[in-house]
This record gives C-alpha cells, structure tokens and sequence, in this order.
C-alpha cells in the first residue's frame, strides 16, 4: 500500500463561534458549577445549592448524574415534549402511564424537571 505525506493541509479550518443552546431553566445551576455564582433570592440559591450535587458538566452540556442511572442530558421543556409525544404516540408506543413513559423517557438519556409532570398531562388527554 503507497502513503503519500503531504506537507500541508489539503483542507482550510473554517472557524465556527459555538452557538450556546442551553435550556434556561440550567442557567442557575451552569452558573454556580462554572463561576460559584448564586442567585440573589436565598430560598433560590438553597435550592440550587442542594440539586447541584446532582447535576455535572462534560463537554459544555449540563447532565444529571446518578449512581444506579446513566447519565441523563439536560434539555429544554420544549425538546422534552417532542420526546414524550414520540414515546407515547409513535410508531414504538405502548400508551403507557405516566410512570412507565417517565421510565421510558429517562432511559433515553434525557431529563427536565417536570418530565414526570408533562408525562402525566400527556396521558391524561
């Protein structure tokens, strides 16, 4: 097999600014993890301080963390509702209860804090 060496790149870096999509409701919790930055109101800022110790960032996303679960990427309410009515409604749906859809729904690797409520809403209709 021939290898050709070439002295220099056959390809241009584009440089790409990195648009920063984060859920809002993470703000909080991304700013005291990076900074130590808490919010003013105290009930706020013991609130954080508490569910922190849950949450993790890796490669500039946000992910909760647990000891017998995977990590879980934090996302938007909006992404969230898009996951729960492809695992309730989709083509794999079981039209399950809220339980088993929040179940199912975190073992794809996703998490917002009101997945158990939304899922509950959804299969209520």
């Amino acid at each position: 097999m021939l290898v050709e060496v070439l002295p220099e790149r056959s390809i241009d870096n584009q440089k790409v600014n990195t648009v920063s999509t984060a859920p809002e409701w993470t703000k909080p919790y991304v700013d005291y993890l990076r900074h130590g930055v808490l919010p003013d109101e105290p009930e706020e800022a013991r609130k954080v301080q508490i569910q922190v110790s849950h949450l993790a960032i890796r490669d500039n996303q946000l992910y909760r963390r647990g000891y017998l679960i995977p990590w879980l990427k934090c996302i938007s309410k909006e992404e969230g509702k898009t996951f729960i009515k492809g695992s309730h409604l989709g083509d794999a749906a079981a039209h399950e209860g809220a339980r088993a859809l929040t179940c199912k729904i975190l073992l794809l690797g996703v998490y917002w804090p009101d997945v158990y409520n939304d899922a509950a809403a959804l299969t209520k209709k």
